[in-house]
């Protein structure tokens, strides 16, 4: 995963996070840590459907901005169908952001790893043709 509950509890209030992540009952009002856990897996699932492009996976050293963008993915993912605006523009904010590392108009510093490289070419040299449409005229 590239984020953690306590990265989640950084960035949310925690009666935010308890609203969203106590759903059953009996409550318990404090954080669900198995309902955190799988938005933030979840999340880091997507991003490395994006990063894996450009990227050799599993990362070593994850850059803050992964942090970031995984939980405000996971964040989104634990309103369920119920996206304030803010959730929603963060969200997609996040997205952009990883469409921007798969094309490579961003970098991660990801402890000196080069992205990997475009794919090159496939060239393959053949003899000459022996048969052709002037070598076979008239039969």
């Amino acid at each position: 995963m590239y984020a953690t509950k306590s990265d989640m509890e950084q960035r949310y209030t925690g009666a935010d996070l308890i609203q969203l992540t106590d759903r059953v009952e009996p409550y318990t009002n404090a954080i669900v840590d198995s309902v955190i856990d799988g938005a933030l897996d979840d999340a880091s699932a997507l991003v490395d459907s994006y990063i894996a492009k450009r990227y050799d996976l599993p990362i070593a050293s994850i850059p803050k901005a992964l942090i970031l963008q995984t939980c405000a993915i996971a964040f989104y993912k634990l309103h369920q169908g119920r996206y304030p605006d803010e959730v929603r523009k963060d969200y997609e904010d996040a997205i952009s952001f990883l469409n921007k590392v798969s094309t490579g108009k961003i970098v991660l510093d990801v402890g000196g790893v080069e992205p990997l490289s475009t794919p090159a070419d496939a060239r393959v040299k053949s003899p000459e043709q022996k048969f052709s449409r002037e070598s076979l005229k008239g039969f």
